[in-house]
């Protein structure tokens, strides 16, 4: 149709101004409407261009990316079966700009922007090469700031070739903010240099209402002010943008937006009013939701910056041992996607987070991190900031590494000798400490580091039990040189001690480093009998200094000379020592959380958690809920009353924990989980497909049947269950009031669910499966199933059919029901169609086949009463039961 062409043409060009103008429901109208125009008339190259831009609204205003990163790549693949070089290099750009990153690392857009700046040349596109131009590299968290800003400017000059000002201001912006980094513009906060003025910028994009380079700059400008601890004026900026949100739908800038929106509120919430702190509370709820669904989605991106909000809303409600677990995770995460600016900053934050609560030796190792790693990055003035503020805390070494070790006053400026290490390689070491969260293998790792970094020959890790001292590590230095962790007394009976006793004990009393220059000459410890037996040279030993009654201490020998550990050295250990203090700590949180996280599992399971959005019940609150479409699963014990009657309590709540830990095992191999344990009753969640949830049921058979022949064998009770499944929608989440809270399922799947199970009884039927588990099985043909009904359950006014699945009957039992399952499915075709006669004549042969099948008894009866008296008119074929 050449006018749906047209149309499809002009939507698409008018798609730019749409959005980059904020109009608002504009834009997202234009996109809808493309994408119908292609789902009623077929697909022209421009419907790549609207699936993308589909795929651009799911990863914003509609909040579904993983569907988006469908539409995209949908996008990309159509232009390239249409071979269209003239569409090309806009649909690349919509796909990198505004759905990949939701989906994939940030460091992998720069190849794709090349592409579309390759197309754009080969098509003429101008426009759209300038944007690929604008962005080509900004984005790639690798990159330090040096680099990224020298880069910039040569893609820079293809836009002011392409002669668009909209994407020079907006790839100009992102530039100076890049130099005021690195302390080349004009003042803390500015943007302006040489041959940039920030007034005349914003004033041009607003007279030409390009309001999403408007939105960029307040951005941008937020950045800066909450870069240099000035909140209010972030503030100030972020309320500006909160009004222009619109304009930056699915673009990479949003994502920094919401973390500075939320740390800069964060910040100020202290000084907020009472009334103030349950709005702007909520406000950080709303901000950690977005970003923890965003996690859930691509963690590479996006789960440092979630570890990162959670950790403040722990320091807000002053729980430091799990804020100070929650900075580390961040800290490694951020390590591991490459993002060091995040990196530093959440190291930073630990640091002021310690700082503030008065804890600044603990402190100095996550700040000399984040002064490495801004220094690192290129970010000049925040690194001479840090050295101002925190001048008391960073440790001379660690200011060398920095860019103003010229400036240092000359009674700390002392060199390192040739032995020593650079501070780059320390800084690495701690960092290596702080990313160990297993205690056993973070002892190894620092014995191993200092003794690397202090020149010793051999050490140990010594802490005191009770009365006792206790070597936890032990390694030797050297090229060849090895750790490991071990419990080993000091002090064996019958054997010399493993290293001197009085002068480890002396340090862990006074909490004050020692160092002996030649051990075996010094007068203070000469009566020691490790010292008069081995004559050890050069010793060290340093404190571990951690909160509550942990005493430890690390001992470090060097035999080859004397006055081996330096001052420099000492300095060293002490950093390492100070990082090793943390890193216990944290690990010891760790090991609490996991404690914790396991105990919080046995009472509410974790995918209810992750359903509702968080991995600790901690951030649960009242009312929340999520509605899914699952799968649910009711077994329940036969006649387990009468027999609980005949136990006695105790015997009865061994044989159920017995029973439920046979039979939970099978739901969670197939990818499901235990809802509840309720009396005899097990329920279920199945998340996946429908066929998981069928073949736990049967295994659960397979499993209680093993679990009765042992009972047998040991002069034990026979249990038998039922099992029923239903499939469709349901509401997880939290009821009661603020002081106790539950986790609930609610819906009429779940009700139908138990009915079903119940329903096991009147069919003598093992398993039992609803309609609508039946519709979702994607390979039913896997499964041996009869229909055996169509029944309006109690409650319900409309009929679904139930079916049996023979897989779980007894071999014997399902040969049976096999054999007449067809003759089965002929007699209900004529009881359905309101043929009685034929179908009681065919439902009695049957049964003569089969006296012990209930369901052939109960149609039998059925089809005999109506060809005596007919149902009504309106009779639908299903069976309204009056029970449960």
């Amino acid at each position: 149709d050449p006018e749906v062409q047209v149309a499809i043409r002009l939507l698409m060009e008018i798609f730019p101004a749409a959005f980059l103008s904020g109009s608002g429901n504009l834009f997202p109208y234009l996109v809808l409407k493309s994408v119908n125009l292609s789902l009623c008339h077929g697909n022209s190259p421009e419907s790549a261009f609207a699936y993308a831009a589909y795929g651009m609204l799911l990863c914003g205003a509609l909040n579904d990316p993983a569907l988006g990163f469908e539409y995209g790549k949908l996008a990309v693949a159509m232009n390239e079966k249409f071979d269209d070089i003239a569409l090309k290099s806009r649909i690349i750009y919509l796909y990198t700009m505004f759905i990949h990153h939701w989906n994939r690392g940030w460091a992998s857009m720069t190849p794709w922007f090349l592409k579309g700046i390759e197309a754009g040349y080969q098509s003429g596109d101008l426009l759209y090469l300038a944007y690929s131009a604008q962005d080509c590299i900004i984005w790639d968290p690798t990159l330090d700031l040096e680099t990224a800003s020298e880069e910039q400017r040569k893609y820079l000059a293809i836009v002011r070739d392409c002669d668009y000002q909209d994407s020079l201001d907006s790839g100009t912006l992102f530039l100076q903010m890049q130099l005021n980094f690195q302390g080349l513009t004009d003042g803390l906060y500015s943007l302006n240099d040489g041959d940039f003025d920030e007034a005349r910028c914003v004033e041009g994009m607003r007279r030409r209402r390009f309001m999403t380079g408007i939105a960029n700059y307040h951005i941008y400008k937020a950045e800066i002010h909450f870069f240099y601890g000035d909140y209010a004026g972030a503030l100030e900026h972020i309320q500006a943008q909160d009004a222009l949100i619109e304009s930056s739908m699915s673009l990479p800038q949003l994502v920094r937006f919401y973390i500075v929106a939320f740390l800069t509120r964060a910040a100020l919430y202290p000084e907020s009013s009472a009334a103030e702190h349950e709005a702007v509370f909520d406000g950080l709820q709303a901000y950690l939701r977005q970003m923890a669904m965003w996690a859930d989605n691509c963690p590479e991106n996006f789960d440092h910056l979630r570890l990162v909000m959670e950790a403040e809303m722990a320091r807000l409600a002053d729980r430091m041992t799990e804020a100070l677990g929650l900075y580390e995770r961040a800290i490694a995460a951020a390590k591991d996607s490459g993002f060091r600016r995040d990196e530093a900053l959440a190291n930073e934050l630990a640091a002021r987070y310690l700082s503030s609560a008065g804890l600044s030796k603990a402190a100095e190792g996550y700040l000399s991190a984040a002064h490495y790693l801004y220094y690192r990055w290129g970010a000049r003035r925040k690194v001479e900031q840090l050295e101002e503020q925190y001048s008391h805390m960073l440790h001379p070494a660690v200011a060398r590494g920095g860019s103003s070790a010229s400036r240092m006053p000359a009674t700390t400026t002392r060199s390192l000798d040739s032995a020593s290490l650079d501070m780059s390689s320390v800084v690495k070491a701690s960092q290596t400490m702080s990313g160990e969260i297993d205690v056993g293998q973070l002892l190894k790792t620092t014995i191993q580091i200092v003794l690397e970094n202090a020149g010793g020959q051999k050490g140990y890790f010594v802490v005191r039990e009770g009365e006792e001292l206790v070597i936890r590590a032990l390694g030797e230095g050297g090229r060849d040189g090895s750790a490991r962790a071990a419990r080993i007394p000091v002090q064996v009976p019958g054997e010399g001690p493993a290293l001197p006793v009085t002068l480890v004990n002396s340090v862990l009393r006074t909490g004050a480093p020692l160092v002996l220059h030649d051990a075996a000459v010094s007068s203070r410890f000469a009566t020691d009998p490790y010292i008069i037996e081995h004559q050890p040279k050069s010793v060290i030993c340093i404190p571990i200094r951690r909160h509550g009654n942990f005493r430890a201490a690390i001992y470090m020998e060097n035999n080859l000379t004397t006055g081996a550990f330096t001052e420099e050295r000492v300095e060293i250990v002490n950093l390492l020592s100070a990082q090793a203090s943390i890193s216990m700590e944290n690990a010891r949180l760790f090991e609490d959380q996991l404690r914790l996280t396991e105990a919080q599992q046995r009472f509410v399971p974790s995918q209810f958690l992750e359903s509702l959005g968080h991995h600790d019940i901690a951030q649960v609150g009242l009312g929340e809920h999520v509605a899914r479409e699952m799968t649910v699963m009711f077994a329940d014990l036969r006649g387990f009353t009468s027999l609980a009657e005949r136990l006695g309590p105790r015997a009865v709540i061994g044989l159920l924990n017995r029973y439920f830990s046979r039979l939970s095992k099978p739901v969670t191999e197939a990818g499901g989980f235990i809802d509840s344990y309720n009396g005899d009753e097990i329920m279920a969640l199945f998340g996946l497909s429908a066929d998981l949830a069928v073949e736990a049921g049967v295994r659960m058979w397979r499993a209680l049947e093993e679990f009765n022949r042992e009972s047998v064998a040991g002069g034990g009770l026979t249990l038998t269950m039922g099992v029923g499944v239903n499939t469709g929608p349901l509401v997880l989440g939290t009821v009661g009031a603020q002081d106790r809270l539950q986790c609930g399922v609610v819906g009429d799947s779940v009700n139908v669910a138990s009915r079903i199970e119940q329903l096991t009884k009147l069919y003598n039927a093992r398993f039992l499966i609803g309609e609508g588990t039946y519709k979702r099985l994607a390979t039913p043909g896997k499964f041996s199933l009869r229909m055996v009904d169509r029944v309006a359950v109690k409650g319900k006014e409309q009929g679904i059919r139930l079916y049996e699945v023979l897989d779980a009957e007894t071999s014997e039992r399902r040969a049976a029901k096999e054999a007449t399952r067809d003759l089965l499915t002929r007699a209900m075709e004529r009881y359905f169609a309101r043929d009685f006669a034929a179908a009681h004549g065919i439902f009695t042969e049957i049964l003569a086949l089969d006296p012990e099948d209930a369901v052939l008894s109960i149609f039998a009866e059925r089809s005999k009463r109506y060809s005596e008296y007919a149902p009504p008119p309106d009779w639908q074929g299903f069976e309204a039961l009056k029970h449960k």
